[in-house]
């Protein structure tokens, strides 16, 4: 689904995406032909304990703290096969590890545009959120959280990524109805920049806006990537 080397446009689409863990590439063909049918190259990447990737020390997955790096690794060597601009599209902790990304690395204009579908923008709500529909006591929640900071090295702000400067034209999915990641915190960034378009859904689930009307989902795609 790729042009030929010597076609124009040279920008790189980069998937990152995890609508749960361990979850295979397979997932990201819901819009892989609304990418190619836009005219770029694209890539569907995997990340550091992925199946098809190279376990980190830990074998643990990190909330896209570094798994950040993985998706910068894909974004050099869209650079090196001669793309001139990439634009990111991630899922879930990889909408995490995008965020993570713009926060922690100068893109100096590589970085056209970004698409984040059920983005996780706040990891400390969604633990919140996930432990009040299993009845988890409060005590244990808090508990949780600062484990996850302590093996992690970070800070609970660095957990939530309200305060990302997204400088790019953002389209950002959010379904009202997501059991699985705090929709909230991705209306608020949503909030935060002019630059972001907000697409807000009920009734689809987490990454599940393509399912509930797949011709305005690629319709609204198609329509983003023209005005880039």
């Amino acid at each position: 689904m790729a042009r030929p080397a010597d076609q124009r446009p040279r920008r790189r689409h980069l998937d990152h995406r995890r609508p749960r863990p361990g979850a295979p590439r397979g997932e990201a063909l819901r819009i892989l032909p609304t990418l190619a049918a836009s005219g770029h190259n694209t890539l569907v990447v995997t990340y550091r304990n992925d199946p098809e990737a190279f376990p980190s020390p830990d074998a643990r997955f990190h909330l896209g703290h570094t798994e950040w790096r993985d998706v910068l690794s894909a974004v050099d060597y869209a650079r090196a096969a001669g793309a001139r601009q990439v634009i990111l599209v991630g899922w879930s902790m990889g909408g995490a590890a995008i965020l993570n990304l713009m926060r922690s690395w100068d893109h100096g204009g590589f970085v056209s545009g970004i698409v984040l579908d059920c983005p996780v923008v706040d990891w400390s709500a969604t633990l919140r959120m996930n432990a009040r529909q299993l009845n988890v006591p409060p005590l244990w929640t808090w508990t949780a959280l600062k484990l996850i900071q302590h093996r992690l090295g970070v800070r609970a702000a660095d957990l939530d990524y309200r305060d990302v400067a997204l400088d790019v034209p953002t389209l950002l999915y959010v379904d009202h109805d997501d059991r699985t990641v705090a929709p909230q915190p991705t209306v608020a960034l949503a909030a935060t920049s002019p630059s972001i378009q907000l697409v807000e859904t009920r009734e689809g689930g987490h990454c599940r806006s393509w399912n509930l009307d797949p011709a305005a989902y690629e319709s609204t795609v198609s329509t983003f990537l023209k005005s880039l």
